[in-house]
């Protein structure tokens, strides 16, 4: 197999389900596992935590702490979104609003990082 054809695309487009299995009109842009953003953030909090070993602290990672991280590198892989409103007006797609909406909204949190994760996703067809 020729390796110049199996391409990673940067982006995926992630069409948000209810709970009940009902699809919406939310399509949340997203990027993946292999992309420069997600290493960029796990390499800043990899990096947080080695430093804090080299100063002698003891890891004072508690359920919270690995929440708030994994929070923060999903709201970092969003790169865009539609179908999203705040009354009648859309919602601009912020670091704020996608951490507001993953903590009203677990669901969505949830398809976001099932998505992330699977290369698949981001295969070139």
């Amino acid at each position: 197999m020729d390796i110049a054809t199996l391409k990673i695309d940067d982006n995926h487009d992630v069409k948000i389900t209810l709970p009940n299995g009902e699809e919406t009109d939310i399509v949340i842009t997203v990027c993946g596992q292999d992309s420069d953003t997600y290493k960029a953030i796990s390499r800043k909090q990899q990096n947080a935590r080695l430093k804090d070993m080299q100063r002698g602290r003891k890891s004072a990672a508690t359920a919270e702490t690995l929440e708030e991280r994994g929070l923060e590198l999903l709201v970092a892989c969003v790169t865009g979104w539609a179908g999203i409103q705040d009354g009648d007006k859309d919602l601009e797609c912020n670091a704020e609003n996608v951490k507001m909406v993953f903590e009203k909204l677990p669901f969505v949190k949830e398809q976001i990082d099932v998505a992330i994760g699977d290369r698949a996703n981001f295969m070139k067809s």
